[in-house]
């Protein structure tokens, strides 16, 4: 059977990417975790990681002149996530933080595609969460471990996220040439 890795750096970014995967490629693949920092010890059919995160360049270098496939995994946000942002009060200072300032952009590039639009945002890592003058911290749900949800009262979001459309076909179409 195809064998696929999920690479990651964060026990809910790694958990999430398996779940989504998983069930993406159920019967189709055997989907796997590993650290980033363990890939040399694996071998797999195709690699998976966050398409924005800081290891995506890092993993197509590794495997470039391999059989091996690297792919980035794009996420958006469930529409449960969008009604709850779009339930906060039009012009609410929204702080945007996710583990990288690069993450952290890209968590905003999906909120304001997703159309919730009427906010003022900063973006930030999460080591800059504490000291953030914002009226919200909006945090994906996958790093919810990452953050201590009682130092922020009801102001804390998390928002949860699924793998796009195409980004799902284009790992059903890569796996199913692989096969």
């Amino acid at each position: 059977m195809l064998k696929v890795m999920v690479v990651g750096t964060h026990r809910g970014t790694v958990d999430l990417m398996q779940r989504r995967i998983g069930g993406i490629l159920k019967d189709i693949a055997q989907v796997e975790t590993c650290w980033y920092d363990d890939v040399d010890r694996t071998d797999a059919d195709i690699y998976l990681c966050y398409s924005n995160g800081v290891r995506l360049d890092a993993l197509q270098k590794r495997f470039k002149n391999t059989d091996k496939e690297v792919v980035g995994v794009q996420f958006t946000l469930l529409p449960v996530g969008v009604r709850t942002l779009k339930s906060l009060p039009p012009r609410s200072k929204l702080g945007v933080f996710a583990e990288h300032l690069q993450c952290a952009n890209s968590f905003l590039g999906d909120i304001i595609t997703s159309g919730v639009v009427d906010y003022r945002f900063v973006a930030a890592p999460l080591s800059e969460m504490r000291d953030a003058d914002v009226d919200y911290y909006v945090v994906p749900e996958e790093l919810d471990d990452q953050v201590r949800a009682e130092d922020y009262s009801v102001r804390l979001l998390y928002v949860p996220r699924i793998v796009t459309a195409s980004c799902a076909a284009n790992i059903i179409n890569l796996a199913m040439m692989r096969k």
